[in-house]
């Protein structure tokens, strides 16, 4: 039980047991009741005011769980897009490059030279997109 419990406890079992009290022991007790009453007041919680904080946290929760959503499946798309593919998997399709294990090797390849013989070609992978128009790295051309 926390202190304002207990003193709130104390004033109302003092005043059933006292019929007759005199002036200064009820202005004590008054002033104690008021006291009271204001550490009370002080823990009160505004709930309509704490609803409306807490819908739009959770308004703001469902936003960012869409945006969640969408940014991990552009991750996975990247991901997919990005990854070195087994030739047992799939064959190599297009200029691309190519990694041989033996070799530990990796270099580009053009579709041509895809069948070569001396080529022991364990995974591939797409090549990126090139640069969009109008698209600066900030490098300045020669």
């Amino acid at each position: 039980m926390n202190d304002e419990l207990k003193k709130a406890d104390e004033i109302t079992r003092n005043l059933r047991e006292c019929e007759h009290i005199g002036y200064e022991t009820q202005r004590q007790m008054d002033l104690a009741a008021a006291d009271l009453i204001d550490a009370l007041q002080a823990q009160l919680v505004d709930y309509p005011h704490l609803e409306k904080v807490v819908d739009g946290q959770m308004s703001q929760n469902r936003k960012l769980r869409k945006i969640n959503e969408a940014l991990t499946a552009e991750n996975a798309e990247l991901r997919e897009a990005q990854r070195w593919i087994p030739v047992t998997e799939k064959p190599p399709e297009g200029d691309c490059f190519v990694y041989e294990a033996s070799k530990k090797k990796m270099h580009f390849a053009y579709a041509e030279e895809l069948d070569a013989p001396d080529w022991l070609v364990t995974h591939w992978c797409k090549l990126p997109d090139p640069p969009q128009k109008g698209n600066n790295d900030g490098n300045k051309t020669r």
